[in-house]
């Protein structure tokens, strides 16, 4: 049975429901995001998007019916929240201006309790702080009444250039109005100075700030241990390689063992994937707890009992696969969980404060998510919420992993998605991700795949060189390679689908977002006799322009472009399709927001302006209020259908056959 968290609103509301536009169970916001359960696991709560508005919602666990509700402004989304106690949530905000952007956080703190009473601002502007921006680092659970928080102190409009420090915050006490420089009538007490500009703390289990972590604009992480008489000590030895850019801008540590005594995190280990390991904080002693020879670990791979032990990691290489290597006494209980959902990926969100019930995320190619109950002392485990209730899993098409060697013998891992059999073999879509260091596709749903297979399309979804999660020799092999060795291997994996008959060689076409825009534009300026369209959305088009957007604001950021795509103009200008339009054959469809600041606009209109000169044929759509990616509910279904609109008449058989 799958519960829509919008019905249960709509009973407490009495809204009606108008009838669905068939692209909305993909692209309208989902029916739930993060979800926590309360220490006594009386209720739970959750980030939602209703009625085109973020909200947090608290529901009884039993009844699943709403007690509680916080709602945003316009592009605000619900960040972290956590219980402070069974009855009060803190939580904070951020901006988001785009559906493929990263939310830019707000600084702001929340609470509210579980009556939907005392609910006010806590911390941060909206608390009277304009100077600072807070983050919520711990609950602290020997405490009631108090969190552990981080405030950035903000300088020329910058949270990067001054020294964080970390405080206990009252949170059922409104505060006065204050300035950033007169702290001592706020809630906050405790103040623990980093000593680092920039970066922020770690606690241990008890809400205790044991390390300090910070990346300097070279990309140096370094990282300090606080010790008894409250003095930092710097853990050289610990910090991992300072040029390891690509494997991400934060800290590698996951977080501190039971008995607070050591920390887990995360390392290059001898098969040159990032590895668990376990380190000693007394004693110096590090122990590799798993490494596998090809997936990398990430920190969300964690598998944790009740205690907070590490006992296992979910790997998704290909099928989602969950790897047991502790001995712990609940270790067989979390395998029968496990076993309950077969080729899913399960990961319990939460624990309650007995240990007895606790949340789990379930999700898988078919599956958009669902969240249950686990009932340890009953073993009976209970659904709550569906995360896309108007998405029948039942209906979904699966996604079949493969492996292909690339020209250099990489292993590079894909995804097919089918649609049902007809007489005619489907056109095939190509489908670049985004990024494109550092992540990549992977088995569970993907919104894009499964519309478009819904539509008759064979979708394919290739980890090119400079992908995440299959090892560094991958990962760094993208460095530099935006329109060259990546589009090789996009190319590749194109030959490789159409050589075993998947689809019609006479209908492909390729698109994707951010980078995967980019990379689409490249594939048919390299090979244009392979593909009919292409499509690019929110895409990056002008690398001349890359040293101009958000990327180099951000600590590291500088360095970072430095080291993915290199400074030499000339070879920016021969890789960027602005640049090459003389060379596309095809038709090509261009979406931006004109409010964009990853990609800002002028890369689509210096596209734009080179197709013109060089007679391309092409489709425009600005949205000028968008951002990267339409955050708008309506202008993002409009999109899509124009974009299948576009695909459809260039994969046609009549427009294939030209």
């Amino acid at each position: 049975m799958r519960f829509s968290l919008f019905a249960l609103l709509l009973l407490v509301s009495g809204l009606g429901q108008a009838d669905a536009n068939p692209l909305e169970p993909f692209f309208s916001p989902a029916d739930y995001y993060q979800a926590s359960l309360a220490p006594d696991g009386r209720h739970f709560a959750v980030s939602a998007n209703v009625d085109g508005s973020a909200n947090l919602i608290i529901l009884n666990t039993q009844s699943r019916k709403p007690v509680a509700m916080f709602t945003t402004e316009r592009y605000r989304e619900i960040d972290q929240f956590a219980w402070v106690n069974s009855e009060r949530v803190v939580f904070s905000q951020s901006i988001s201006r785009g559906w493929l952007d990263y939310p830019l956080y707000t600084g702001e703190l929340f609470a509210l309790n579980i009556d939907n009473s005392r609910k006010f601002p806590v911390a941060g502007w909206a608390a009277g702080d304009s100077s600072g921006a807070f983050s919520v680092l711990h609950t602290m659970p020997k405490e009631q009444k108090k969190i552990r928080v981080v405030r950035r102190p903000i300088k020329n409009e910058s949270i990067y250039e001054a020294r964080p420090s970390a405080y206990t915050l009252d949170v059922y006490k409104r505060p006065r109005r204050q300035t950033g420089t007169n702290l001592n009538r706020s809630p906050l007490r405790d103040r623990i100075i980093s000593p680092y500009p920039w970066g922020s703390f770690i606690t241990d289990n008890n809400g205790e700030i044991r390390i300090a972590w910070h990346i300097d604009r070279e990309g140096l992480l370094k990282i300090s241990l606080l010790d008894q008489e409250n003095e930092w000590q710097p853990l050289d030895e610990f910090t991992p390689d300072p040029k390891k850019l690509l494997r991400g801008l934060g800290s590698p540590i996951i977080g501190f063992d039971p008995d607070n005594t050591g920390i887990y995190y995360l390392a290059e280990g001898r098969h040159r994937t990032a590895a668990l390991i376990h380190y000693n904080l007394n004693s110096g002693k590090r122990q590799v707890l798993f490494e596998h020879g090809k997936f990398d670990i990430s920190r969300q791979d964690a598998i944790r009992a009740s205690d907070g032990e590490i006992v296992g990691v979910n790997l998704l290489g290909t099928f989602p696969e969950a790897v047991f290597f502790s001995d712990h006494p609940e270790v067989e209980a979390l395998k029968r969980v496990y076993a309950s959902f077969p080729y899913q990926r399960v990961r319990v969100t939460n624990y309650s404060e007995n240990a007895e019930l606790a949340l789990i995320d379930v999700r898988s190619d078919r599956n958009p998510g669902a969240l249950y109950l686990l009932n340890r002392a009953k073993s009976t485990i209970t659904p709550l919420l569906a995360r896309r209730s108007k998405v029948d899993p039942e209906q979904m098409r699966t996604r079949d992993p493969f492996v292909i060697k690339n020209e250099l013998g990489m292993s590079l891992y894909g995804f097919m998605t089918l649609p049902e059999k007809s007489s005619q073999k489907p056109p095939l879509l190509v489908i670049p991700h985004g990024g494109p260091h550092g992540t990549a596709d992977t088995f569970l749903f993907d919104s894009e795949a499964q519309f478009f297979a819904q539509q008759g399309y064979a979708v394919l979804q290739i980890n090119f060189r400079g992908s995440g999660g299959y090892g560094a020799e991958l990962l760094e092999a993208g460095a530099r390679q935006w329109a060259t060795g990546m589009i090789d291997d996009i190319e590749i994996a194109t030959r490789w689908a159409l050589q075993q008959e998947f689809a019609d060689p006479r209908r492909v076409c390729v698109y994707g977002g951010s980078y995967g825009a980019f990379a689409a534009l490249s594939s048919v300026i390299k090979t244009p006799e392979l593909y009919q369209c292409a499509a690019g959305y929110a895409g990056v088009y002008d690398l001349t322009m890359m040293y101009d957007s958000d990327i180099p604001f951000v600590p590291a950021g500088m360095a970072y472009l430095k080291q993915v795509l290199g400074t030499d103009e000339a070879s920016l200008k021969a890789q960027s399709p602005a640049y090459n339009a003389d060379k596309i054959q095809v038709p090509i469809f261009i979406a931006h927001g004109g409010q964009d600041e990853r990609a800002p606009i002028s890369h689509a209109e210096s596209l734009r302006d080179a197709m013109d000169q060089h007679g391309v044929s092409y489709e425009w759509m600005i949205e000028p209020d968008e951002g990267h990616g339409f955050y708008d509910t309506d202008h993002r279904l409009a999109y899509y259908q124009r974009l299948l609109n576009f695909l459809n008449k260039h994969t046609a058989i009549e427009s294939a056959s030209r």
